[in-house]
């Protein structure tokens, strides 16, 4: 049995060796995005790199979540979510991270906003919703559910 039941891998948002590596080793990934017309254009990037990883292993999950969204409805969320939406290769989810002062200011302080005071409890709702849903998507995703809990 294994030390750690997971372990997150940040290899920053632009091609690297790390980020190619990770993309190899891991189960499932990650792609934030914020609803910029530049960032949502490298997504179409982003997906050739997960292509690249699964010509050679099999199984990696790949989801995008909007981050650094605009607070409440905007045009540029629905335009960011749609055009996730034609990236056959990034599953979208359905939490979002809003641009909030407490998580550049946790990870000032090395911390989740989980763990900040005073707390913010919209972002630590947010961030609740989006493990709970990559949690079930990596747990009903047939490859990674059999590598990360031996079925």
């Amino acid at each position: 049995m294994s030390r750690y039941q997971d372990v997150v891998i940040d290899a920053g948002g632009h091609d690297s060796t790390s980020l190619r590596a990770a993309l190899l080793l891991s189960d499932a990934v990650l792609i934030p995005y914020p609803p910029r017309t530049m960032d949502v254009w490298a997504l179409a990037d982003m997906a050739k790199l997960i292509e690249e990883a699964r010509s050679v292993r099999d199984g990696l999950l790949a989801m995008g979540v909007l981050n650094i969204a605009d607070p409440g409805v905007s045009a540029d969320n629905v335009d960011a979510e749609a055009a996730l939406a034609d990236v056959p290769q990034l599953s979208g989810l359905q939490a979002s991270i809003t641009r909030r002062k407490a998580f550049p200011n946790a990870a000032g302080f090395g911390l989740s906003v989980e763990e900040l005071t005073p707390s913010d409890p919209k972002a630590c709702a947010e961030l609740s919703a989006l493990v709970r849903e990559v949690s079930a998507m990596v747990e009903h995703y047939p490859a990674t559910g059999e590598a990360l809990h031996g079925h």
